[in-house]
């Protein structure tokens, strides 16, 4: 009585914890596919577990016969409905999981393309910003420092570039400006006063 006790109890212990790998693997279905394959398995585990009760049962009451011909014949076609169920399962699974790897593998290459585009535009943007600041910038302040070069050569009569901007490079063209103009005018005065000096 002890070994059939014992021998029960590793055969619940056995139910439950294939009950409870059923019951974690359906949680973890997706696809239709892999739901109707697990419900066959449900069914198909279902009816093993019924049957299993019916030979416990028939060979305690000492048919032990009886339950083994059930068993040679309708027993084996069950277990080999739940191996069926079992391997269409994981098939099942196998898609499923191709079929995600895949569309990893698109929103890989996806992300992949998305940032390559968004690589060339900020390079495209930068190289377009710099020719802007090139020239509204740089040029201007060339143009500027050519006036003074000439300016400080005794050029006075260059026109100083930029004077009709609004923005900081014009108020320095307009400074240089004034700057030539006075600087004109002193060197008149100079040089009047030179002559005056000279005539007398």
């Amino acid at each position: 009585i002890y070994a059939m006790a014992r021998s029960q109890k590793m055969l619940r212990n056995a139910r439950s914890a294939i009950d409870s790998s059923i019951a974690d693997f359906e949680k973890l279905t997706r696809t239709p596919e892999q739901k109707s394959a697990v419900a066959e398995v449900k069914q198909a585990w279902s009816a093993l577990l019924a049957q299993d009760e019916t030979l416990q049962t028939m060979a305690l009451s000492g048919d032990t016969g009886g339950a083994q011909a059930i068993h040679d014949t309708e027993g084996l076609g069950l277990f080999y409905a739940l191996e069926d169920a079992t391997l269409a399962a994981i098939d099942a699974n196998r898609k499923a999981s191709t079929a995600v790897a895949e569309r990893g593998s698109k929103i890989s290459a996806a992300a992949r393309k998305f940032t390559f585009a968004a690589l060339g535009l900020g390079l495209l943007a930068a190289v377009v910003l710099l020719l802007w600041l090139m020239r509204t910038i740089a040029r201007p302040l060339v143009s500027m420092a050519e006036s003074v070069t000439r300016l400080v050569d005794g050029d006075h009569a260059i026109h100083v570039p930029g004077t009709d901007r609004s923005d900081e490079l014009g108020q320095l063209a307009r400074a240089l400006d004034k700057f030539r103009d006075v600087f004109a005018s002193d060197l008149a005065r100079a040089e009047a006063e030179q002559a005056r000096a000279r005539e007398t």
